[in-house]
């Protein structure tokens, strides 16, 4: 008994799952049935994490979380992001470890749960603590480690994270901005109002550093810092820490309330003065100097 154990212990179980996991994959792909094919690449995916083959497994569980976004099953693609975060984490990726976190913290839940199909390394993720997790590691006060123990992830300034979030990206949900003009019209040297409205589903508030408003006239760019004294209640992070002002001629305007509750739309409205555009201002130059020739 004991020998048979310790054969059974020594065979590559994972090995020959995918093999035939493999051969169902291209099997139904040629019957075209599309879930079913999605359904194998998860199974095929899970198999790749439990031989340790990260980077295969991160591919899979990439290629069906797109197909479970476009048809909003929650369960499902709370499943392969908590997969793909892990992977993130030993392939020792910040980026996406980051981004996977995030959107993973944004999903729809009970009870503040993400329950899915075999959660694997994370069987049942609380959406505070993952959100709690990401942003102590952004802010650089904690470090994500590997289940061996070694330093794994970590927040520098030689290695930052940079969040690119648009209306086709996964990360839409965590932040949404809008800014509107009060008046139809803009005069340059007028002044005119115009509100921002900030919006986020993370399941805890949060408290931006600071907010930039950036158009195409570089002279009407202006930066919103928050209120130096803001309580931060148990659950609230702050994104990022103060900074010295940029040597940049930017506006700075100071003292606001830049905490965001969850799913509760946060309206600022600012006073702006807008300049004359560096080709008109090249055009008047040029006028003048004609006028005074004659």
């Amino acid at each position: 008994m004991r020998h048979t154990i310790l054969m059974e212990k020594g065979f590559h179980h994972s090995h020959v799952a995918i093999e035939l996991l493999t051969k169902a994959h291209e099997h139904f792909k040629i019957m075209e049935a599309g879930r079913t094919i999605y359904l194998l690449g998860s199974e095929m995916g899970r198999e790749y994490f439990a031989a340790k083959d990260y980077s295969n497994a991160k591919r899979l569980f990439g290629h069906v979380a797109g197909m479970y976004r476009k048809e909003a099953w929650v369960a499902l693609l709370a499943s392969a992001l908590a997969y793909l975060r892990e992977c993130s984490r030993q392939l020792g990726l910040l980026q996406d470890y980051v981004e996977y976190s995030l959107e993973l913290s944004t999903l729809p839940s009970i009870e503040g749960f993400l329950f899915g199909p075999e959660l694997g390394p994370n069987a049942h993720l609380q959406k505070e603590m993952v959100q709690e997790e990401v942003l102590e590691l952004l802010q650089g006060s904690t470090q994500v480690l590997s289940n061996e123990g070694d330093l794994a992830l970590n927040v520098t300034d030689l290695q930052p994270v940079a969040l690119e979030i648009d209306l086709v990206s996964p990360l839409r949900a965590v932040m949404s901005a809008c800014v509107a003009f009060h008046n139809q019209t803009v005069k340059p040297g007028k002044a005119t109002s115009l509100t921002i409205a900030l919006l986020t589903h993370l399941p805890l508030p949060i408290t931006l550093h600071e907010v930039e408003v950036v158009f195409n006239q570089p002279s009407c760019n202006f930066v919103l810092g928050r209120k130096r004294a803001v309580s931060t209640s148990e659950g609230s992070k702050l994104l990022a820490t103060d900074t010295s002002p940029s040597e940049q001629d930017v506006t700075r305007v100071s003292d606001f309330d830049l905490q965001l509750q969850p799913r509760k739309w946060k309206r600022i409205t600012v006073e702006i003065t807008a300049g004359v555009s560096m080709f008109l201002q090249w055009l008047l130059n040029q006028l003048q100097g004609v006028l005074s020739v004659l």
